[in-house]
């Protein structure tokens, strides 16, 4: 069995593979995103994050048992049979590559893990842009309510096309409210409206008879 068929295999049921002597390989899925910037849909992806640490192989050696229909005793003859490759071909040629994984080196910082193009397949961008389509209903839930678009842009327009009135129009409407209100006040109190105005009768006294004809 191939070392990167097995992976392969193995990193499509499980997000972690692990194994002792060896490492960690984690799969980390990236859903589509929108790239507002470039009007763009970038389709999903997958990358692969080693670390040269593992705890334990049981959870691989154990699928490797169901999956192949194979012992115990090969399943753990398999995986040691890879280590030792793998680090015979780090000491000989300073890199180890598996097919479809990746490349592994080793530098000044320890070992470097670099994904082989060929485990995530990626798509090209999808051009994304904005689509407006005229004349077109639909609906829209306002509280408990569903409404049309048409009859919410009915009930928008209305507050704009009362700002919009002519400003002579309202000084008129203030003006008539204020000549109602006059004419009821006066009305309702004449002789004060007869003092304000000047109109109070003013009593003379009368002047003494002083020589009769």
């Amino acid at each position: 069995m191939k070392e990167s068929l097995v992976f392969l295999h193995y990193l499509s049921q499980h997000p972690v593979l692990e194994f002792e002597h060896w490492g960690t390989l984690e799969k980390i899925d990236q859903p589509a995103q929108l790239d507002f910037s470039n009007k763009q849909l970038l389709p999903p992806s997958t990358t692969l994050q080693f670390r040269d640490q593992g705890k334990s192989s049981r959870t691989f050696t154990i699928w490797m048992q169901q999956t192949y229909r194979i012992s115990a005793e090969q399943a753990q003859h398999w995986t040691l049979a890879f280590v030792r490759w793998f680090e015979q071909s780090l000491r000989d040629q300073g890199e180890a590559v598996v097919p479809a994984i990746g490349r592994f080196t080793i530098s000044g910082s320890g070992l470097q893990f670099e994904q082989d193009p060929a485990f995530s397949t990626m798509q090209e961008p999808v051009p994304a842009g904005r689509i407006i389509r005229t004349g077109s209903t639909h609906q829209i839930r306002v509280g408990e309510d569903w409404r049309s678009n048409t009859e919410m842009e009915e009930l928008l327009q209305e507050p704009a096309a009362a700002r919009t009135s002519p400003w002579w129009l309202t000084a008129l409407l203030l003006l008539l409210a204020a000549a109602g209100a006059l004419i009821v006040f006066y009305s309702n109190h004449p002789a004060q409206w007869k003092h304000q105005g000047g109109f109070e009768e003013i009593k003379l006294k009368q002047v003494p008879q002083q020589y009769r004809e």
